[in-house]
C-alpha cells in the first residue's frame, strides 16, 4: 500500500515567519531544495490576514523583463487589479517608472506576494527593484522570496532599517518534537 503523504507540522517556523512578515516588507527564505520552503509558505499563507498572491519563477525565465511579464500575467489571473496596469508598464526602466510601480503596488489592501523559485531569475535588476519596493513601499504590500540561494540584496542594511530580513536553512529546521508528531 502507498505511504500516506504527511506534512510535518511547522508551528514554530510559521510563527517566526508571521512575526517577520508583520515586521518587514521583504522577507527572504533561502535553503537547498527539499527543506520545505514552499510547504511552509503555503501553510503560512493559510493562516494570515493578508491577501496572498503566489508566483513561481519558471526555470527558463532568467531575465527580469520576462519574469515581470509572467508575474503580471499570473497576478492578473489571481485577481490583483493593479497587475493589468503593471503588465502594460513592463519592467521599470527608470527610477520614475519604478516609483510609479511602487505606488501602484502599495495602494491596495494588505497583500503579500510570494515569489517561489526566485533563484531561477539571475538578473540582478529584479533584486534591485524588489529592494527598492521594500524600501519605498508602505505596509500594505509585503514580499516573501523563496530561493535556493540568497539574492544580491543588502539584507543586513534592510534588517537594520526594519524593512527586510533574510533567513537561511536553519529557519526551516524541524525540532525533534515536531518530527515525532
Amino acid at each position: 500500500s502507498p505511504i500516506p503523504n504527511r506534512i510535518l507540522p511547522r508551528r514554530k517556523i510559521i510563527s517566526r515567519l508571521q512575526e517577520s512578515i508583520a515586521a518587514h516588507r521583504l522577507v527572504v527564505v533561502s535553503s537547498p531544495m527539499g527543506y520545505g520552503k514552499t510547504t511552509t509558505a503555503r501553510q503560512f499563507s493559510e493562516k494570515g490576514e493578508w491577501r496572498r498572491y503566489y508566483f513561481a519563477v519558471p526555470v527558463e525565465s532568467t531575465d527580469a523583463e520576462s519574469v515581470c511579464d509572467l508575474l503580471g500575467r499570473d497576478l492578473v489571473a489571481q485577481g490583483l487589479r493593479a497587475a493589468t496596469t503593471l503588465r502594460r508598464m513592463g519592467f521599470p526602466q527608470s527610477s520614475l517608472q519604478a516609483a510609479s510601480a511602487i505606488d501602484i503596488l502599495s495602494a491596495g489592501s494588505p497583500s503579500i506576494l510570494v515569489i517561489d523559485d526566485y533563484h531561477n531569475c539571475t538578473d540582478t535588476a529584479l533584486d534591485t527593484f524588489l529592494e527598492m519596493l521594500a524600501r519605498q513601499g508602505n505596509g500594505n504590500f509585503r514580499i516573501l522570496l523563496l530561493s535556493r540561494i540568497m539574492p544580491e540584496m543588502n539584507l543586513e542594511e534592510m534588517e537594520f532599517a526594519g524593512i527586510g530580513s533574510g533567513y537561511e536553512q536553519n529557519l526551516l529546521t524541524v525540532s525533534r518534537d515536531e518530527a515525532k508528531e
